[in-house]
């Protein structure tokens, strides 16, 4: 056989392989054909025949490994050098359109997939056995990729879409036990998600964990906004702010009216942080002792309070006559001696925080909105609408 100085494949070098292969097939038919008729070992070029007959089966698995060494030093010598042999001695027992093996040991065939047939099957890694028999569907696929160490698939495109997925239910699925789906930019978005008549991006979580999770080191988490009246966020369900809350509309309390409407209650708002309780107590002979609540003022400057006392009857008025941390006293003007009810306001700035009166603050950050993909290159098929999951 004909070695080439330069290896390189080539539509010609292709044809001169299956050609070789073609003589050599013929060639061990006929070595078998020999055997079989004649009780004597036939001569084969490359095989030294053995002094004493052998075992007919022996002899021929010989040729076969000599036939097999043959096209592989055929194959090597017209094709691409590559790093792994091209022999594969375990071939995978479902049906495949076509199989690639790369960086596998001449001995290592692929491992089983699942039940199923598939259009493409390729792998990269010399234990890919191990990939397939644990990371495939047990269904019909087109492609099937995978490695143990880098991309089962990996699509690569300068302008256009490095891999599409279309279908009528759902385009691309990603499963894994850290991470099912990752998206990465270097100055774009990492991942984009749109629709035109549903829900652009869904994110769900069944295991207590959050469903949708944003980080930024110097920019906002997570930013929404809206452009023709609808609302930049919706929360259905209690919400938790660990950090201050910086509102530069109006706050307000959406509450159900009896005339079967809904009204809006707004916020009090004060230049300070202050926190507020409120109670009531009755004067004896024109004086009273009111006791504090102790859990509200272990979360107050309890040094350091306001209280507003209002009487509920006729008196000379009322005024506070002393405070301390856990209660104040309260008397009748003019040394008077009803005995009244009366209510009380205590205002008391809070103990947790530093709030500075009226401080300035930065402007609402203003984030541009971000370019979106066109969808007119996307195909025309419409994905079933995908409910969130429950969660737990």
């Amino acid at each position: 056989m004909t070695k080439h100085a330069t290896p390189v494949a080539t539509p010609e070098s292709s044809s001169e392989l299956l050609a070789e292969l073609v003589r050599l097939r013929e060639r061990v038919e006929m070595l078998e054909a020999q055997v079989r008729t004649r009780p004597e070992v036939p001569s084969m070029p490359g095989v030294a025949a053995p002094d004493s007959p052998q075992p007919r089966r022996t002899w021929l698995k010989g040729a076969g490994l000599v036939a097999a060494s043959v096209a592989a030093s055929a194959l090597a010598s017209r094709a691409e050098p590559a790093a792994a042999s091209v022999s594969q001695t375990t071939p995978t027992t479902n049906a495949a359109a076509v199989y690639g093996l790369s960086a596998a040991p001449a001995a290592t065939g692929p491992g089983t997939p699942s039940s199923g047939s598939f259009g493409v099957i390729g792998a990269a890694d010399a234990t890919v056995a191990g990939t397939f028999t644990t990371a495939p569907p047990a269904t019909n696929v087109g492609v099937l990729g995978g490695s143990n160490t880098g991309s089962g698939v990996y699509g690569f495109s300068p302008s256009g879409f490095g891999v599409e997925g279309n279908s009528s239910n759902i385009g691309i699925r990603g499963i894994g036990n850290n991470f099912g789906l990752v998206g990465a930019s270097g100055g774009g978005q990492g991942l984009n998600g749109q629709s035109t008549t549903g829900i652009g991006l869904v994110g769900s979580s069944a295991g207590g964990q959050p469903g949708v999770y944003g980080q930024s080191a110097t920019g906002p988490g997570i930013f929404g906004t809206t452009t023709s009246g609808g609302f930049a966020g919706v929360f259905n369900g209690p919400v938790v702010i660990s950090g201050s809350l910086s509102v530069s509309g109006i706050k307000s309390a959406i509450v159900p009216h009896p005339d079967g409407s809904v009204r809006r209650v707004y916020c009090l708002e004060s230049p300070d942080s202050y926190f507020e309780d409120f109670g009531g107590a009755a004067l004896r002979r024109g004086k009273a002792d009111v006791k504090l609540d102790p859990d509200f003022m272990a979360v107050v400057h309890a040094d350091d309070y306001l209280v507003y006392p209002t009487a509920e009857g006729d008196s000379n008025g009322l005024y506070v006559a002393s405070k301390t941390p856990r209660g104040f006293q309260v008397r009748e003007q003019q040394g008077g001696t009803n005995s009244i009810s009366f209510s009380y306001r205590v205002v008391a700035r809070r103990k947790d925080v530093t709030a500075t009166r009226l401080a300035r603050v930065n402007p609402t950050p203003k984030i541009q909105r971000p370019s979106m993909p066109d969808l007119s290159q996307v195909r025309s098929i419409q994905p079933a609408s995908i409910q969130p999951a429950t969660g737990s």
